[in-house]
């Protein structure tokens, strides 16, 4: 299968690397003259380094450095509280990127190619087009171009953002006496009153990054990038340390970068016909989470095994939107409550630390010795209801998964179609009606086309 990755992102990369080890032809098309590397740096799980870990076939990454505790202080010194974190890793954006794209090899990226649009034949991408008049023709177009992206427009219009209410300023700066002083910790200053703060993390035994985040209402408006974000961040952290300070000024312009922060909610789907969204370009939460890396990696894995496991590539398709979109929409609602948090931190109870868990029911699953549970699922593979119904029992099953233990029993429906006649259906086009309807109403995706092109004659075999 040909496949042409739009988008030099994570996740893109990521997904390139893993279909290429399957022997498929793939390609990334960059509107970049170059890798793109800007960001600076980002916090990663343990969860999302595993994976790296078999992208990269090494069991030693050598990029960031490891953080084992979070400390959060008040302007004055005050420390708020101090916690032990496991498993997160800091590193650069750039030393990630370039790793990914000599795994996947830098002679399959085509850099300098601007997603213009893409030429349909009914619900089926034939080609997509470049800003230059180029095209590429692929059995799979994959849509990697980030938060702004433009093939999620294609797909889907406009999409609608949350506007921009909290902005970070990030920089990078040298300094191994620093790094010495602080390696392992995260150290965080918030103000008390009000939407302002200031973090710094190691990303090596040479580096610091550092990010600034302020409600905008403190400010004359949004900040835009010609301004000097130096002298912003040095104003409105007057009365923060004089460390905090120190490494303001000791940051060059050229190493700061300004970052809106904003989301939109969770898509319905994440393809039409051939061609699917990944990490950003798919789902963006803010960054209070900082989970968006380790998604895109979830992300890359995900589609992988979805198209290894189904039959034809829109099943795949929908099985990794099913898989993904619960832990999206988790990560998505928990960014917009430390939001809250951060805008008003004189109303909050409590203070949570701004790192999502992965995949935590894990660890309560190997620590209990017994389920007090056990659930039986009576399921049919090719029940409609039983589809819609898998979102809610995955979410349910994952909560419980310390006290239950799940045992599934398959109850095929339809024996064949000699005789059958049951709630109107008595042969597979009428299948395709009900189950466009029931996708339609519930909000799920479910291909009906399978009952005009390939229609399963009896339930009995999947069972």
């Amino acid at each position: 299968m040909k496949i042409a990755i739009l988008g030099s992102g994570v996740a893109g990369l990521a997904f390139g690397i893993i279909m290429k080890q399957k022997g498929h032809q793939v390609y990334l098309y960059e509107r970049s003259s170059q890798l793109p590397v800007v960001g600076n740096a980002f916090l990663m799980h343990e969860e999302g380094m595993d994976i790296l870990r078999k992208l990269l076939d090494t069991d030693e990454i050598n990029l960031g450095t490891t953080i084992q505790n979070f400390t959060l202080r008040l302007p004055d010194e005050t420390i708020v509280q101090q916690s032990e974190i496991d498993s997160w890793q800091c590193m650069k954006r750039r030393d990630l990127i370039e790793a990914l794209a000599t795994r996947f090899g830098l002679d399959s990226i085509f850099f300098g190619n601007t997603f213009s649009h893409i030429e349909w034949t009914g619900d089926e991408a034939t080609r997509a087009f470049f800003e230059d008049g180029s095209y590429v023709e692929a059995d799979m177009y994959v849509g990697s171009d980030g938060c702004h992206s433009n093939v999620r427009k294609a797909l889907f219009g406009a999409t609608a953002f949350t506007p921009v209410e909290v902005q970070e300023i990030l920089g990078v700066i040298k300094d191994p006496q620093l790094v010495e002083l602080f390696q392992g910790s995260f150290t965080k200053y918030q103000d008390a009153q009000k939407g302002l703060s200031f973090g710094f993390i190691p990303t090596s035994s040479q580096e610091i990054i550092w990010y600034h985040q302020f409600d905008v209402r403190l400010t004359d408006g949004p900040l835009q990038t010609e301004q000097s974000l130096k002298q912003v961040a040095a104003q409105s952290l007057q009365h923060f340390p004089e460390l905090v300070q120190q490494l303001i000024e000791a940051t060059k312009a050229k190493d700061m970068y300004l970052w809106n922060t904003k989301d939109f909610d969770a898509l319905s789907s994440f393809h039409r016909g051939n061609v699917v969204l990944i990490g950003d370009a798919a789902h963006v939460a803010l960054p209070f989470t900082s989970a968006g890396t380790t998604n895109a990696l979830y992300d890359a894995r995900a589609l992988a095994h979805a198209l290894e496991e189904k039959i034809n590539m829109r099943l795949a398709f929908n099985q990794y939107y099913l898989d993904r979109i619960e832990m999206i929409r988790t990560h998505v609602e928990l960014g917009r409550k430390l939001k809250q948090h951060f805008l008003y931190p004189a109303s909050s109870e409590s203070v949570e630390i701004p790192l999502v868990r992965f995949n935590a029911n894990v660890e309560k699953k190997e620590a209990t010795k017994e389920p007090e549970v056990e659930v039986l699922y009576f399921t049919d593979p090719i029940c409609s209801t039983c589809w819609t119904f898998q979102s809610g029992l995955r979410t349910f099953r994952d909560r419980y998964a310390d006290q239950m233990r799940f045992q599934y029993v398959m109850g095929g429906l339809l024996p064949s179609w000699n005789g059958f006649n049951r709630g109107g259906i008595q042969r597979p086009e009428d299948v395709y009606h009900h189950w466009a309807e029931v996708s339609q109403q519930t909000g799920v995706p479910i291909d009906p086309l399978v009952w005009l092109t390939d229609p399963v004659h009896s339930s009995y075999p999947s069972s």
